[in-house]
């Protein structure tokens, strides 16, 4: 799984299983932001709207367990 950790000026920090790689923000279709889940397609990168909403779900569901 690739999950962009920071945008730092034109590329993005990605989270990968074996550490964090620089991904120039040209290689990646639409507008990436932090928490986005990416995967490799087409000589680049694209965004997985439907993986990156279902993660922010699962995180939601997890941090409002811990206050009820």
């Amino acid at each position: 799984m690739l999950i962009i950790d920071r945008i730092e000026s034109s590329f993005a920090v990605v989270e990968t299983e074996k550490g964090h790689i620089n991904v120039p923000l040209k290689e990646i279709l639409g507008t990436p932001a932090a928490g986005d889940i990416i995967e490799k397609a087409d000589g680049g990168y694209r965004i997985k709207k439907w993986a990156t909403e279902r993660r922010r779900e699962e995180i939601n569901k997890k941090l409002s367990g811990l206050w009820d």
